[in-house]
């Protein structure tokens, strides 16, 4: 800090907050320019295209988990329109499973567990309605943005989020991830405690900072 301050302290705003700016000269290229630029770069060449049975098996494990019936595989090659692999997606992308995959990520981040875990290890009384919220906000496409409004105070936001099939109140059901993680008592380093269980989210142009103590 000292030498900053020596140095004029001039400051620079941070990379995350500095919108991207396209050059003119990549202007309307799409991902293969970038990609084959540094492939050449490096005196690499492409992997050969994927045949149509294994496109389809990457696809369901990457979006799914799961491996794609034979009637998935057999429908996908013998489909010979112009948009069969969009539609393929779009499949995988409307199934179920999509969200169930793709919520474990979340889950995970947020420790979700069912018990607290530690010395009692007891339960978390109907945690999986959380689990379960989850799952219908990836596969309803939720935006970004909004789950996080939803986590911070989804019992306080003036515009409340209901499931149009069920009318489960879900924007309510978010804040429960605050009851998630290990049940500690009786902290011996409080410093170290509270660094643990700080949290830092951008909003927009934003960022808040909270402390959770479970």
């Amino acid at each position: 800090m000292a030498k900053w301050i020596k140095q004029g302290a001039q400051w620079k705003p941070h990379w995350s907050f500095i919108k991207p700016v396209q050059s003119e000269e990549n202007k309307g290229a799409d991902i293969d320019f970038f990609v084959d630029a540094q492939l050449e770069q490096k005196g690499l060449e492409r992997a050969p295209e994927a045949d149509k049975n294994t496109l389809v098996r990457r696809v369901a494990y990457l979006l799914t988990g799961l491996p794609p019936s034979s009637e998935e595989v057999d429908g996908y090659i013998s489909d010979t329109s112009k948009n069969t692999y969009e539609k393929m997606v779009d499949r995988y992308l409307n199934s179920k499973a999509f969200g169930e995959r793709w919520a474990r990520h979340w889950m995970d981040l947020v420790r979700y567990a069912e018990t607290k875990g530690h010395e009692f290890d007891y339960p978390i009384t109907e945690a999986w309605k959380y689990r379960d919220y989850l799952i219908r906000t990836f596969n309803n496409d939720i935006p970004y943005d909004q789950l996080l409004k939803e986590h911070l105070a989804g019992d306080l936001l003036p515009e409340k989020r209901y499931d149009l099939k069920s009318g489960i109140f879900e924007s309510q059901i978010a804040t429960s991830f605050y009851a998630m993680g290990e049940g500690t008592h009786s902290p011996v380093d409080v410093k170290q405690d509270e660094a643990n269980h700080k949290w830092n989210v951008q909003i927009g142009d934003y960022v808040y900072s909270f402390t959770c103590f479970l």
